[in-house]
């Protein structure tokens, strides 16, 4: 694992490390100091991943496995890859649990209508602690020379928001550094991706660059009486926080999650927050989050779609799956 993210080989690295390697020449040695200023990253990197805690609320579901299954086979091709699902059924939160378990990965997120390719390379240069310039190029510069050889993935979030000058500028990213590049978010970008294909000076290159794709709902969408959570993960979702779940509140709380156009994971854990909030108002002793305060959160939320659908949907999505 460390050759790979260092970019040397095994036997090569073995020998540097127990002290085999004689090195005279000044080319040879000034490459064994790199290799061995490379192995004292990592070790920090994975000392790092080692001792940080786990990310708040997170359940390994399968929509989770997906996405992780799907950031490996990018991680291991060494090729940008795309991965993109429906808002709201935990994407931000499972790449936050690769960071943990991938030594040396990255996450960017992207920002709307804030993310210029300035933006980006100062916001990596920040992240991989190099001094942030004021240069675009001298940042790229800077960058490059930390990743180059070192298979790290990079994970670009919310990357439906990026336009076509940010999406070549990560196609030079990884021809430069040769790190896998996983772009994840909606749908949108694959349309957007269309409509750069025909663009050939620049739109086509990063298209011809992107040799992985998955599409997470293709789960949901080939079985569609299959759910993206099931009951036993939402209670290991919400057994992480200090509020109970009254009988029936697992069961209308999983529906919820499993309604995509509402908001997914993302609808059940606000409604949840907001449920809380009303159970410590009405006084509620042992902070029991029951149907009731859930229906009635549920009212006070703002999720596009009018409230008494909302709890329509739950009740038949409860209904089908008795």
């Amino acid at each position: 694992m460390a050759a790979d993210s260092i970019g040397v080989n095994r036997s090569y690295l073995e020998n540097i490390v127990n002290g085999r390697n004689k090195v005279k020449k000044p080319g040879a040695r000034r490459r064994a100091d790199k290799v061995l200023r490379g192995i004292d990253r990592w070790i920090g990197l994975f000392e790092a991943r080692a001792k940080a805690p786990g990310t708040p609320g997170f359940v390994k579901s399968e929509v989770a496995r997906s996405i992780m299954g799907a950031a490996r086979m990018i991680a291991e091709c060494q090729v940008i890859g795309i991965i993109v699902a429906d808002p709201g059924i935990g994407k931000t939160m499972t790449l936050e649990a690769i960071v943990g378990q991938i030594p040396g990965s990255l996450i960017v997120t992207i920002n709307d209508g804030t993310s210029t390719v300035a933006w980006f390379f100062r916001e990596l240069a920040s992240i991989l602690n190099t001094d942030a310039k004021t240069s675009r190029s001298e940042n790229r510069r800077a960058i490059v020379k930390r990743l180059n050889g070192t298979g790290r993935l990079l994970m670009i979030d919310e990357a439906h928001l990026i336009d076509k000058s940010l999406a070549n500028a990560i196609r030079q990213l990884h021809d430069s550094t040769k790190c896998p590049i996983a772009l994840v978010g909606q749908r949108s970008l694959l349309k957007r991706m269309e409509t750069w294909r025909g663009d050939y000076s620049v739109g086509a290159n990063f298209c011809s660059r992107v040799l992985f794709r998955a599409d997470v709902q293709d789960l949901a969408h080939r079985n569609p009486g299959h759910p993206l959570y099931s009951v036993e993960e939402i209670r290991r979702v919400f057994a992480q926080s200090r509020v109970r779940l009254a009988p029936g509140a697992d069961r209308w709380l999983c529906a919820l999650a499993n309604i995509v156009e509402v908001g997914a994971m993302r609808a059940a854990v606000t409604a949840k927050r907001f449920a809380e909030i009303l159970a410590t108002r009405s006084k509620n002793p042992g902070r029991v989050i029951t149907v009731e305060l859930l229906e009635r959160a549920i009212k006070h939320m703002a999720l596009g779609v009018d409230a008494e659908v909302i709890l329509g949907k739950v009740q038949e999505r409860q209904r089908k799956a008795v």
